[in-house]
């Protein structure tokens, strides 16, 4: 398994989120993992699966950042164990400074 490559490019924009920002995302959100059209607001973001016929379901702007946050740095460190994996060696400490911001 490795990094989606649209996390990889935009893991400064998915970490960094802004209101009037949208963007679609391979997301794992209450629904499921699924290509997500986001729509960031002020106080709440406007979420809607892209190959289905549901609406926007709106979010709490917060709530959204901190799920994308934490599928972000799930992602990371799979890529990074995979990586290791390959190498012959186990998952060092300092994984996480390769995929910060």
């Amino acid at each position: 398994m490795k990094l989606p490559v649209e996390i990889k490019i935009n893991n400064t924009k998915l970490l960094n989120l802004k209101s009037g920002d949208r963007f679609i995302a391979d997301l794992n959100l209450n629904d499921g993992k699924r290509y997500y059209e986001i729509r960031m607001g002020y106080k709440y973001a406007k979420v809607r699966a892209i190959y289905s016929d549901m609406q926007f379901k709106r979010i709490s702007a917060r709530k959204l950042k901190e799920l994308i946050k934490s599928n972000y740095w799930a992602w990371a460190k799979a890529d990074a164990f995979h990586i290791a994996l390959a190498n012959g060696k186990k998952l060092s400490r300092t994984w996480h400074k390769n995929y910060g911001v």
